[in-house]
């Protein structure tokens, strides 16, 4: 397994910004990557709530799932998403003068355990960066609203 943790704080309050980050109808305004985003389980956010989507990878589009595993409002959503590779993550949501401690701690599984020490130099930079990336882009569209 490799983990990273990105943390931001966003402007606004815990359960707005829990609610934006749970409907992840709303994926592809804070990913640019994401496309063909759909929503295949579920009518709305929540638990369960499963998501099709493709992600661009290098030049190629990798199709994707996103599925809501826990949810607790407005503290924390878990998520499991299968891509180019599997991976857990945890969005932590946390009370802040004027605003939100945003915490996403990922945890990619690696497939054959010593392969993710070659993986790690691989994994981890993209992922922070990315990670880094969509706290950015959330944080400007609910600091904007």
């Amino acid at each position: 397994m490799i983990r990273w943790t990105e943390r931001c704080r966003i402007g606004a309050p815990p359960p707005v910004v829990w609610a934006y980050r749970l409907d992840f109808r709303n994926l592809a305004a804070y990913n640019p990557d994401v496309s063909e985003l759909r929503q295949v389980v579920g009518t709305g956010p929540g638990v369960g709530s499963r998501y099709e989507f493709r992600v661009k990878v290098g030049p190629a589009r990798i199709r994707s799932t996103l599925v809501v595993r826990e949810a607790i409002e407005p503290s924390s959503i878990t998520v499991e998403i299968a891509s180019a590779v599997a991976a857990t993550e945890v969005c932590r949501f946390e009370p802040e003068a004027g605003g939100t401690g945003v915490t996403f701690e990922t945890t990619v599984h690696v497939p054959g355990g010593a392969l993710a020490v070659l993986a790690w130099p691989l994994v981890v930079p993209s992922g922070r960066r990315q990670t880094r990336r969509e706290l950015a882009l959330m944080k400007r569209a609910l600091e904007a609203a």
